[in-house]
């Protein structure tokens, strides 16, 4: 295929610009000439449309941090989902993100996971480490996928080894570029998007020959004992879900695994709807965290309490289950018949096609039945349903076309806590203040203060953390908190500040900065904010408030930018900023930046 354009859309500005250096590389040395946009991705929600694009598919289904994706002729053709991903490496972890393995399959699209491999082999963090890299590929080829893993090392310190120049990224890595390499040297040579899977596919299959080895039951049995969270029935395992909010997350990434695994024939989830306690952990308060009909169930299962002494019945459980999960509008007048409940064809069929949002409708597709259960985790009543209706509405997600995405370019309307974040970290570098960790909305990373102890510690992430080490050596710090708007500092403030007087939180910083600088002589903590003003006259225990905008031309995306300076120390840190009406006050060019439309 001819390459028109490439385009790198990105939840995080740093990462997008990251693969671009990866896709010029491999461009340059296939002789391959196209211009490549880096657009920000937006989360997007709702059911499928007839004849929508795959790029919007792929956004319905999976929010990915990277996708990188070509323009020939009038085609848009997907080249990779992208992961990334600075959790230590535990079976929790792997399962909970196995999602975009899963959807990668389903559309054709090869993924790319770069994650720590070694990070807190040593430390107490739980979840387990049974699953290698070989039977995380294993269970890809057994689906068709295509899974590159690229391993982010870590240093002496349990820190993952960074790009100097862009901290949420990996340290320039061999192993990207030839993964990159070959997907575009694969793709200019395919007929189109199926060839281009296929040819990879093979290539992937060849590459990997000595794992194309069938994962049993017995050997996933072996994995994934009895435990809190699995269940054997012969051959069936059951996955617990804990709550109904949130998306089903953690536990639904884990059916997707365990689904890879196994397939839908093997596969059962559990719901819990019977808890111990209105309130304590695990409770029924958990289970009803963030859903809508939060106080309606609340009331309801506490009449069962007392009327029932917290014992219920089949259809206490339908009930719960259906209007926790929003589905009774879509269920309904079903008959329970012992401890077994079937849905009808055309209820699952309208269920899939009426609904929106996806988490929900993914545990009827990856399992085969839902438990519901007591306190004890005894059956009290099994839905069952056919799988036709799910063949059926599966195969509607593949009528697809390849229309190209619209975009423009990034302008005030459009700013986000992202863009503010970045540009924050370019006026610190201009100030020739060093960047000793930066936080981004989509990207954490592993530089964080610690404070409290034993399984009680807690991660306090500041969004930048920025310094300079004076000629006796001491540090003075800057910690700041970026938002898309001024206006929603508040709560940052009270942090900023909490963070520079509570004796724990700052014990908690100097350990981070003597794990990364190698010393702990902190002098001088200033606090700011940045964001788009107006800027509250209100925050007045704060060092500096950095102020932006965004302007863009046909040429450029321009961040305009200023700085309020409320302590004299600020002032004079930030003098290589000041302008030639020496008032702190300028422009960044950052080229051009898209959104989509």
């Amino acid at each position: 295929m001819k390459i028109d354009e490439v385009r790198i859309y990105f939840e995080v500005l740093e990462q997008g610009e990251d693969l671009k250096h990866y896709v010029i590389n491999a461009m340059e040395k296939l002789g391959v000439q196209a211009e490549i946009k880096l657009i920000y991705s937006k989360k997007i929600r709702g059911e499928f449309c007839d004849n929508e694009s795959l790029v919007i598919r792929i956004r319905k289904v999976k929010d990915i941090d990277v996708m990188i994706t070509i323009i020939s002729g009038n085609y848009e053709i997907p080249v990779s989902l992208i992961e990334y991903s600075t959790a230590v490496r535990t079976d929790d972890h792997i399962m909970q993100r196995s999602d975009v393995i899963f959807w990668g399959a389903n559309y054709k699209i090869p993924t790319i996971k770069i994650s720590p491999e070694t990070k807190g082999v040593n430390a107490q963090h739980g979840g387990g480490s049974k699953i290698t890299d070989s039977i995380e590929k294993r269970a890809a080829l057994k689906n068709n996928a295509i899974y590159f893993t690229i391993k982010w090392q870590s240093n002496e310190d349990d820190l993952l080894i960074v790009n100097p120049e862009r901290l949420s990224c990996i340290a320039e890595s061999e192993e990207l570029h030839a993964v990159i390499h070959l997907m575009f040297d694969t793709i200019i040579s395919a007929s189109g998007h199926y060839d281009y899977y296929e040819i990879l596919l093979s290539k992937y299959k060849h590459i990997h020959s000595g794992l194309l080895t069938d994962i049993g039951v017995n050997e996933v049995k072996n994995m994934f004992c009895n435990s809190s969270r699995f269940n054997w029935n012969n051959d069936t395992a059951i996955v617990k879900i804990n709550r109904f909010g949130h998306a089903l997350d953690p536990d639904r990434g884990i059916v997707y695994f365990m689904n890879m695994l196994l397939s839908y024939h093997n596969l059962s989830a559990e719901f819990q709807v019977e808890r111990t306690s209105l309130n304590n952990r695990m409770g029924y308060k958990s289970l009803f965290d963030g859903i809508s009909h939060q106080r309606e169930l609340y009331s309801y299962v506490n009449d069962i309490f007392i009327s029932q002494h917290n014992r219920f019945t089949a259809e206490n459980a339908l009930f719960v289950f259906l209007r926790g999960l929003n589905l009774d509008s879509y269920f309904y007048g079903l008959k329970i018949e012992g401890n077994t409940v079937f849905i009808p064809d055309e209820m699952l069929n309208r269920y899939l096609a009426q609904a929106n949002g996806f988490a929900v409708k993914s545990i009827f597709i990856l399992s085969k039945s839902i438990l519901l259960t007591d306190k004890n985790r005894k059956l009290i009543l099994e839905i069952k349903y056919n799988h036709e209706p799910i063949f059926k509405y599966l195969s509607t997600l593949s009528n697809y076309n390849y229309e190209i995405t619209d975009t423009s370019l990034l302008d005030s309307s459009k700013i986000n806590e992202d863009i503010v974040s970045y540009a924050s970290m370019m006026l610190f570098k201009k100030a020739n203040l060093d960047i000793l960790a930066i936080s981004y909305p989509g990207a954490q990373g592993d530089r964080c203060i610690l404070h409290g102890e034993g399984r009680n510690v807690l991660r306090e992430y500041i969004d930048i953390i920025s310094y300079k080490i004076d000629v006796e050596g001491n540090i003075h710090a800057y910690l700041h908190e970026a938002k898309d708007y001024l206006s929603k500092s508040g709560n940052d403030v009270i942090k900023l500040n909490e963070i520079r007087s509570n004796p724990e939180l700052k014990k908690g910083f100097t350990v981070l900065t003597l794990k990364i600088l190698k010393r702990d002589t902190v002098s001088e903590i200033n606090i700011g904010i940045g964001g788009k003003g107006p800027c509250p006259s209100r925050f007045t225990n704060l060092d500096y408030i950095m102020l932006f905008d965004v302007n863009s031309d046909s040429s450029s995306t321009i961040v305009d930018w200023s700085i309020a300076a409320i302590s004299r120390n600020v002032m004079d840190d930030f003098s290589l900023l000041l302008n030639s009406n020496n008032a702190l006050k300028g422009s960044l060019n950052l080229g051009k930046i898209y959104v989509i439309i």
